[in-house]
């Protein structure tokens, strides 16, 4: 079970407090996980705080996780504690202009389950 939020996409639409253009009304890096179909997910991370990238707001997070063919997704956590690893690299963390990345309480992991001798 996963307690983060909020909903930004359900059954294909924008989620209820996405529309609300005053519901955290701000830019800031972002991480989003979104399910195109069962069995078939994306992680959306979006930077934020540097002079590159000023981060995203949740109706941009929301109207890309559409764009790109998801059902169903949340807003996980973000600010800080924005962090992407893949393939054991961190391809990106908001150090917010300090040296170190922010301890994460909670993390996500995917990986693909094979059975011995397959």
């Amino acid at each position: 079970m996963f307690a983060f939020g909020p909903i930004l996409v359900q059954n294909g639409e924008m989620g209820e407090r996405i529309q609300d253009p005053t519901y955290y009304h701000y830019r800031e890096p972002r991480c989003a996980l979104g399910m195109i179909e069962p069995n078939h997910y994306m992680v959306l991370t979006v930077s934020g705080r540097t002079d590159t990238s000023k981060g995203a707001y949740l109706t941009w997070l929301a109207e890309r996780m559409i764009f790109l063919g998801v059902t169903e997704a949340l807003n996980l956590d973000g600010g800080g504690t924005t962090s992407l690893v893949f393939m054991g690299e961190r391809v990106y963390a908001d150090c917010s202009g300090t040296t170190s990345v922010r301890d994460v309480s909670s993390i996500i992991g995917f990986g693909q389950y094979t059975q011995a001798g397959q």
